[in-house]
């Protein structure tokens, strides 16, 4: 066992950085639950205006040589965000969120159920000799899972859920007034 004098000095390590945090309170100094909410909304929306992409490895040159920098799935980070939304505002659920949000994840796992079903059967019809041939390109699939073709075609549908998910949770804040602005005095 080492001493813990002679254990090396550890250098701040914070995998954090804390935002500016004044916007989340109230006159009173309360937490506003609001602000969050518009935040959460704000980050949806830098995603979703974007084009939606592959993340991809790109090579930059630089001056001292050539690094291998990845460019961001944007339409995963557009699902994550929008994951992130439901996962703030799901204090505020009524019923009939609860109910139009069930509906959509329902209907997310049925879309990925039936390309696996799609998926199981284009596979089952291919000869020997095309297996062979897919398969040296990693596109034999693997049970529960999606091979290339068909998650990026699931993608493309799944993103039209998330959206519909956005346009859910864009509804129950207005029931909610979310969009009152506060009155301040001048």
């Amino acid at each position: 066992m080492i001493p813990r004098d002679n254990l090396p000095q550890q250098q701040n390590q914070t995998d954090f950085e804390l935002g500016n945090v004044e916007g989340f309170y109230s006159g009173e100094q309360k937490f506003s639950h609001s602000a969050l909410i518009m935040k959460g909304f704000n980050i949806v929306i830098d995603r979703a205006v974007k084009e939606l992409h592959e993340g991809i490895y790109e090579k930059e040159e630089t001056q001292k040589g050539t690094k291998i920098v990845y460019k961001e799935d944007t339409r995963k980070a557009f699902i994550e965000s929008v994951k992130t939304l439901k996962m703030l505002m799901v204090s505020d659920f009524d019923k009939e969120a609860i109910e139009d949000i069930k509906k959509i994840e329902i209907k997310i796992k049925e879309k990925y159920k039936y390309f696996l079903v799609q998926q199981k059967n284009w596979w089952e019809n291919l000869n020997y000799t095309k297996r062979l041939e897919y398969s040296k390109e990693g596109l034999e699939p693997n049970p529960g899972f999606l091979n290339k073709w068909y998650q990026d075609t699931y993608l493309f549908e799944e993103l039209d859920l998330y959206r519909e998910m956005v346009e859910a949770l864009t509804i129950l804040s207005k029931r909610l007034n979310y969009y009152e602005t506060d009155k301040t005095e001048s």
